[in-house]
């Protein structure tokens, strides 16, 4: 039923990854994806198994959540959230018209995989932050990758393009040392949609994440390898693990 959406688990924590680090944030985990990371730290929500929600419902307790506790952004996580696109596009819906009405205004983020530019095009109307992740083939997350990267970059054009007022940054997650020669494939298959993105004042950087699992395989030679080669093509390169993990928060 469309009025219906399966949650996995709702929770506040702090931001753990990208530039919005340290920012206190409820987190709504929805169930599901369609990808297989091998070093996926979210396997119990990979399949559509949770409480289901009643869509309004669920964003009463989703506001109500972020006001009394004081959060500074309310995630779409998951799985995937494009795994139920009409029903987040219903729950996106709501939190960003409800929001508007109350005094002060949390912005709604969105943490996708980006494997459908057609569900991110339905979507992104209600994004205020963007995470655009591109999985390297190291991650085998499905068997047809070379799709999967014309996906996230056809996703990354919708962003760049779009009119709304989305800040927006690269994430990358590396497990491997040879990994640098994907990202400078990746890039290098954007053409000229890199430099356009470098000028985009809504483009916060890219976003290179050591896989917390893989840390100790990394040496500061492999860390300049994975900067050097991103730093051609993109202003902002940032290298950052999952700060919430060295919290022990989860």
């Amino acid at each position: 039923m469309k009025d219906k959406i399966v949650i996995n688990e709702i929770f506040i924590s702090f931001e753990g990854e990208g530039p919005f680090v340290g920012m206190k944030t409820l987190f709504v985990r929805l169930a599901g994806c369609p990808l297989r990371c091998y070093w996926c730290d979210t396997e119990y929500a990979l399949e559509m198994i949770g409480t289901t929600h009643n869509i309004d419902e669920l964003a009463n307790k989703i506001l109500d959540l972020a006001h009394k506790n004081n959060v500074d952004k309310m995630n779409l996580t998951g799985g995937d959230p494009l795994m139920q696109l009409n029903e987040v596009r219903l729950l996106c819906e709501k939190l960003k018209g409800n929001s508007r009405n109350n005094d002060e205004y949390i912005p709604l983020y969105l943490e996708s995989s980006c494997y459908s530019s057609y569900a991110m095009s339905v979507l992104l109307p209600f994004i205020d932050y963007m995470k655009v992740e591109f999985k390297l083939p190291s991650s085998k997350a499905m068997k047809n990758m070379d799709a999967l990267i014309n996906e996230e970059i056809k996703s990354l054009q919708l962003v760049y393009t779009s009119h709304n007022i989305i800040n927006y940054y690269i994430k990358i997650i590396v497990s491997e040392k040879e990994d640098y020669d994907d990202i400078n494939m990746i890039f290098k298959r954007m053409n000229s949609l890199s430099k356009d993105v470098n000028n985009d004042k809504r483009f916060l950087g890219v976003y290179i994440q050591p896989e917390y699992r893989s840390l100790k395989k990394f040496t500061m030679q492999d860390y300049n390898r994975f900067y050097d080669t991103a730093k051609q093509y993109f202003d902002v390169v940032r290298i950052l693990p999952q700060v919430h993990k060295m919290l022990l928060l989860e």
